[in-house]
């Protein structure tokens, strides 16, 4: 019996589909590393940067906040008003709330910072828990591998759940456990329907890679050169040294005209939420 002969075009088509598809699961999997890095990135900012970034903000509040009480005590004198530094207080911790409120999420994303830098993955688990996410995706996904069935999405569903809590033996387990299913994906038999799969992936590595490069141009993912630059880091510090000097300058201003508008009354403001 003769052997049937297979166009050389075909072959190519093929092996070309073939590699998309591995293209297509790599992204993917890249995709999903890069949402999950986001807390990391965050985390390596605010250990690097974030203490002088919470005082910043700190002084900052002070200032607009000693700049608001003389305003306020200035315009009681001048209507010859009774003296209130409670009703003051009150109105400006009204005011500021929304002052309050990030200085106390920046302090919350500090103390966050060590937790999750405390809990990093080993990167050798990493490269491995990436390796197997990827050879899951390839086979299970339905854009790598449009035949998939119930079972299957099943199972993505779960290498998905397991890949967020870095759950290894999750992974290898659900990768033992395709050996019972289907072989890998069929290739079409048709040059035609070779080519229309060819499309297919092609349009969907495309969107794939645009997703990562807005995702890349975003913070704090265009953080992440930076935050191995010790150069731009130690830039970073200077400026906001520097912004602290000037915050810090200016709280000084405002609590020194307060004390000359309050004299003996200036003891008993009470800075900052009551």
């Amino acid at each position: 019996m003769v052997a049937p002969i297979v166009h050389p075009e075909y072959e190519a088509l093929k092996r070309e589909v073939a590699n998309l598809r591995d293209e297509v699961a790599h992204a993917m999997e890249g995709l999903n590393h890069l949402r999950e890095a986001k807390p990391v990135l965050l985390a390596l900012y605010r250990q690097k940067i974030g203490e002088l970034e919470l005082q910043c903000l700190e002084a900052k509040c002070r200032a607009e906040w000693f700049r608001r009480y003389v305003e306020q005590v200035r315009s009681m004198q001048a209507k010859t008003l009774p003296m209130d530094t409670a009703a003051i207080e009150d109105q400006l911790n009204t005011e500021m709330a929304g002052f309050w409120q990030k200085l106390q999420d920046m302090a919350d994303e500090n103390a966050k910072a060590q937790d999750v830098l405390s809990h990093l993955v080993p990167p050798e688990k990493v490269h491995a828990i990436r390796d197997l996410f990827r050879r899951i995706v390839k086979r299970l996904h339905p854009d790598v591998n449009p035949e998939v069935g119930d079972r299957e999405h099943l199972l993505l569903r779960r290498a998905q759940e397991a890949y967020e809590r870095s759950d290894l033996d999750e992974l290898e387990a659900i990768a033992d456990s395709l050996a019972g299913l289907s072989p890998e994906q069929a290739m079409p038999d048709a040059q035609t329907a070779v080519q229309q799969e060819r499309d297919r992936l092609q349009k969907v590595f495309a969107g794939l890679l645009d997703k990562i490069e807005k995702l890349e141009a975003q913070s704090p993912y265009n953080l992440k050169d930076k935050l191995k630059d010790e150069a731009w880091i130690a830039e970073e510090r200077v400026r906001l040294e520097k912004e602290l000097k000037a915050w810090s300058q200016k709280v000084r201003l405002f609590e020194d005209q307060l004390k000359e508008l309050l004299g003996d009354g200036y003891a008993q403001i009470r800075f900052g939420q009551n």
